[in-house]
Parts: C-alpha cells; structure tokens; sequence
C-alpha cells in the first residue's frame, strides 16, 4: 500500500488525483534544489526523506520568513509551499517571489489543507503553478514533482504577436514546470534573448519589430546565442516557407494551429536530446 503524507494527522480532506508518469526516469531529478516550507514537522520530514532518497537536495522552512532567509542563501530550483503559515503567509511568500525578478522564474507548487472554494484558482493568479490538497500519496506525488524538476532546468522564451495564443502557450509551459518568459514584439525578444542566454526559443515568424527570422539569424550569428535550440512556430506552412526556418538554423518547424501538449513535448524532447550539442556538431 502506497504510504499516504499527512495520513497520521488525521486530515480527511480529498486527495487530488495525482497518477505517476511512468515516462519521467527514476532520479531524473536527482541533484535538484526544493525548498519545502510547511509548519508540520511531521509532513515536512517524511517529504524530505522521499525526496532526498531521490537523490533531490531539501531545504526547509517552517514559517515564510524563513523560506525567504533561505532563499537568499541559495535560490531552489522549485519550492514546495504550504498557504498557512505562521507569520508570513503562504500566499505572502508567493507575491514576494512573483514580484522579485530574480525569483520569479521558480515554480511554485502549494501543498495545503485548504481547500476553500477559490484557494487554487488565487494560488494559480498569483503564480502558483500548482495546488495540490493533502493527503497525497507519496508516491504519486514524488513523481509529479520530479516531472516539474525535470523541465524546471530549463528556460524557455515564447515569442509570438498572438497574446491569446501567447498566454495559452505560456500558462501550458508554467504548468509543467518549464521557466517562461513571454515577447510579443521581436526587437524587444531579441534584445532579451541576448540578455538572458535562455535553454530554448520559440518564435512565430510574423513579428512587429522585428520578423521571427531576422531574429532567427540574429541568434544564429552571435557567439552567445548561435546553440541556442529554435523551434518556428508559424502560420506559415507551404514547403518553401519551412525550408527557409530550416535552412536559418531552426530546428523544427511547427505550424499553426498547434496543439500546445505537442509543442511542449517536442520543446522536452529537443532539450532532452542535447538540442545545443546537435548545433555544435553542425558548426
């Protein structure tokens, strides 16, 4: 029988229905950061040993003021937030990261008891990418995390003039765990990609500013961002329109409409297989 968290405190509120993903490889997040900040010492402890069983480094608080202490010490990679707290409240600490931009890449995951009609679509508005009730299983949930763990790695800029189509692919890209930062206007994407070196670019072809292949070459020309993984993301869609995104340096062409669970996993995938050393082999 899968051993269930916070079993022992007698919370009898409903589980969310969370299945392991039997594609995610045992320890895929082995050497990651979490920051698990909750005032149950018991929960906190049984979490942590399944964690760091996992190869995955936790770091605890017990009350918000302290998770904000650890973080100055070193930024997690996720964290791990229950909504109340004593002093500063979950929700408090999670408007503190989403408002600091040093820190407002890291997902957040709430783990709460709370669940007032509402809660998780506030978490949600203020950046949480999930909320999860307790009691979980262990099991399920150690698997969701490392899922998050696992794309969390990797930053991600989303360019597209679209902002429907923009929001849509961002929050789909939050959700599972991927740090995102969104452009509608190319110039202003080139000049960031440039700042932030991200692990990924997507880039809808039809820009203001600046068109997503002049961007494209842009990349591709400097030092800096020349093994940076391109994926086309174009209405765009006749042979010769593909070969000239393939022929810049993308390397794949999607075309619109998308499903947006296809762009992400082809986005995992590319990752996955090292899509910056494929480009080094082909300099």
């Amino acid at each position: 029988m899968i051993e269930t968290l916070c079993e022992a405190c007698g919370n009898a509120l409903a589980t969310k229905s969370l299945e392991p993903d039997k594609t995610v490889p045992q320890g895929a997040a082995a050497g990651s950061y979490v920051l698990l900040v909750d005032d149950d010492r018991e929960l906190a402890a049984l979490l942590s040993a399944r964690l760091e069983s996992r190869g995955i480094h936790v770091m605890r608080a017990a009350d918000g003021g302290e998770a904000m202490r650890q973080i100055e010490t070193r930024i997690p990679d996720l964290v791990i937030l229950d909504v109340m707290l004593p002093g500063l409240s979950g929700h408090a600490v999670l408007q503190k990261l989403k408002f600091d931009p040093a820190l407002s890449l890291i997902p957040v995951v709430m783990l709460s008891a709370n669940a007032a009609e509402g809660e998780a679509e506030s978490a949600k508005r203020l950046g949480a990418i999930d909320y999860i009730l307790k009691p979980v299983e262990a099991e399920a949930l150690i698997a969701h995390l490392e899922k998050i763990l696992d794309a969390a790695r990797y930053h991600v800029v989303l360019m597209d003039n679209d902002d429907t189509l923009l929001d849509l692919l961002g929050e789909k890209f939050r959700q599972r765990g991927f740090r995102v930062s969104t452009r509608n206007d190319g110039k202003e994407a080139w000049d960031y990609i440039l700042k932030s070196l991200p692990d990924l670019v997507i880039l809808d072809r039809m820009m203001p500013g600046m068109d997503g292949i002049a961007v494209l070459k842009n990349i591709r020309a400097e030092h800096a961002t020349k093994n940076i993984p391109v994926i086309v993301l174009s209405a765009r869609k006749e042979e010769r329109d593909v070969k000239i995104g393939l022929q810049f340096g993308a390397q794949e062409y999607v075309t619109k409409p998308c499903d947006p669970e296809d762009l992400l996993n082809r986005s995992l995938a590319l990752l996955q297989a090292g899509g910056s050393e494929k480009i080094r082999q082909a300099n």
